[in-house]
């Protein structure tokens, strides 16, 4: 009697153990089919440090996530607080839904939502709502962070809702021209993006890799 009731606990665990198990065993693979890194960046001006901004990439089989947040404080005669977020979503290499959002002095300034629908994108603001051209996008802005864009000759601008050029000016270099005439800059070291230099009006920012990134 013994030997029977001690072989069928071997035989057939009690429930709540296989279902641990079925867990247990659930998240491994989850975690085998999910990795992410994450980059950090000075936002510099004039060689000083103004901000940081993090950059995630998070992959979950077939698809892709990318996470962009920064903040930054700068004093020109007045204060200025900017804070910005883009999120991106690919799948199996096709960007799904992309989301800018900037904001100054806790003032949103610029919001954009562009998503898939069938072979057409859909770009929303705060006040419109308009259909974009029905070519894939396979680039954007915020793969230049992890990818360098050799052999390409433009990338889709979420925050604007169009493809710019862009170019390889030095070995490891690509000048990418906006459309108000503007030139922001991205270099690489083994692929990977190191430095920004972004140029507007009234100033010029750069993001520049932390050194355990």
């Amino acid at each position: 009697m013994l030997t029977t009731a001690v072989s069928y606990l071997v035989l057939r665990p009690p429930r709540w153990v296989m279902a641990a198990v079925m867990i247990i065993v659930g998240l491994f693979f989850m975690h085998c089919s999910a990795w992410s890194q994450s980059l950090n960046y000075h936002v510099k001006v004039n060689n000083k440090t103004i901000g940081l901004l993090n950059v995630q990439r998070i992959r979950q089989n077939d698809i892709i996530y990318y996470l962009i947040k920064g903040s930054a404080q700068y004093h020109c005669i007045f204060r200025f607080d900017m804070e910005v977020v883009l999120e991106n979503v690919y799948q199996n290499g096709r960007l799904v839904k992309a989301m800018s959002q900037e904001s100054l002095n806790t003032k949103e300034r610029n919001y954009v939502c562009i998503h898939a629908e069938g072979h057409h994108y859909f770009m929303t603001t705060r006040n419109d709502k308009k259909v974009l051209s029905a070519e894939d996008i396979h680039h954007s802005l915020a793969l230049l962070f992890f990818t360098e864009p050799a052999n390409l000759t433009k990338v889709f601008s979420e925050r604007l809702g169009q493809f710019v050029p862009v170019r390889q000016v030095t070995s490891q270099t690509y000048e990418l021209l906006m459309p108000d005439g503007k030139k922001h800059y991205y270099t690489y070291q083994h692929g990977r993006c190191v430095k920004v230099d972004i140029n507007y009006s009234l100033t010029s920012f750069s993001f520049v890799i932390h050194p355990q990134s």
